[in-house]
């Protein structure tokens, strides 16, 4: 069985994951985008670092996904060849620990929040769309020939990142923002359908960074992705030249990010999950310092009135000094 090339677009875990990892099982993220109301919408975060924002408006599969996480979700990880290539293991697991990714993976954040940044690539290879690469020592030393992204124990149990990732720059959504494409018209989900998608646009530019499929609230694929290229030149390429594209016999629409957003009123109806690291620490910092603030302005209230009564006590006691005085 041959090879098949897939690229690394497994967006972030949600809650029910971390559920599962807890509970003994270590799965993968799924890679799709649930809307609240069935529309082919999306909001990223993508803060993965700096994109992926969540709507204030907008509910993901978080909730529902608890209780059956991939009820509607027809692509399947097994149905992808066992394989060894070291170039797909590590463009897999780089793209778990990317800057994309990370922050808005709250299993794999908060493992790389503990032991000094180290995950077990046991816990890794776990995941679904890992489990095809086999045997485990070769994807040991896939993940050695990673060039700057991650790095692996002497013992070859632990992976983690070279450079601990930080908070993503101000202008980081935009670019990623002017990175990305919307395009509809695939159709109804198939077993291979994620991986498929993958590949036609892999084929078709090789500045693919990431492919998330769209889904309504009941997890079904609404025929809509969002494609987010290496860089805004080369979105804008792809939208120029690609006017006539078709996936089999299907047209596809496409549109620029920005062009989407504009056609629904600047108010995407898609998210990728509600956990976003970054977002949670501001949050928490900002929480702090309120808190901070609060306990400050109690102190010096609490500090004047004490002022007050001693004031009120040294009068009491000058008078009952006075009066003594007039007794000698």
């Amino acid at each position: 069985m041959s090879d098949k090339k897939v690229t690394a677009s497994e967006p972030n875990s949600q809650e029910e994951v971390l559920e599962l990892a807890q509970n003994g099982e270590a799965v993968s993220k799924t890679e799709d985008v649930a809307t609240q109301d069935g529309a082919k919408e999306a909001e990223p975060e993508q803060a993965q670092a700096g994109e992926q924002i969540e709507l204030a408006s907008t509910k993901t599969g978080d909730a529902s996904a608890t209780e059956h996480p991939s009820k509607k979700i027809i692509s399947d990880p097994s149905t992808l060849p066992v394989t060894s290539d070291h170039s797909l293991i590590l463009k897999q697991v780089e793209f778990y620990f990317s800057d994309q990714n990370l922050p808005r993976d709250k299993f794999l954040w908060k493992a790389t929040t503990s032991n000094d940044g180290w995950v077990p690539i046991s816990t890794i290879a776990n995941f679904a769309r890992m489990r095809r690469f086999q045997p485990f020592d070769e994807v040991v030393a896939a993940l050695r020939e990673s060039k700057e992204l991650l790095e692996v124990d002497a013992e070859g149990a632990n992976v983690r990142r070279k450079v601990p990732l930080n908070a993503p720059a101000p202008d980081t959504k935009k670019q990623i923002d002017l990175s990305s494409v919307y395009v509809e018209g695939f159709g109804d989900e198939t077993s291979t359908s994620q991986f498929d998608i993958e590949s036609f646009f892999e084929k078709l530019s090789g500045a693919v960074r990431q492919v998330r499929l769209l889904r309504n609230s009941s997890k079904k694929f609404e025929g809509a992705v969002l494609v987010e290229f290496a860089a805004p030149d080369a979105a804008a390429k792809f939208v120029a030249s690609q006017s006539d594209l078709k996936y089999g016999e299907c047209q596809l629409k496409i549109l620029s990010k920005e062009d989407y957003l504009s056609s629904k009123g600047g108010k995407p109806g898609y998210t990728f999950g509600r956990f976003n690291a970054f977002s949670t620490e501001k949050r928490k910092r900002k929480s702090d310092e309120e808190e901070n603030e609060s306990a400050e302005k109690q102190s010096k209230t609490g500090s004047g009135r004490a002022g007050r009564g001693r004031g009120r006590g040294g009068r009491g006691r000058g008078g009952r000094g006075g009066r003594g005085g007039r007794r000698n």
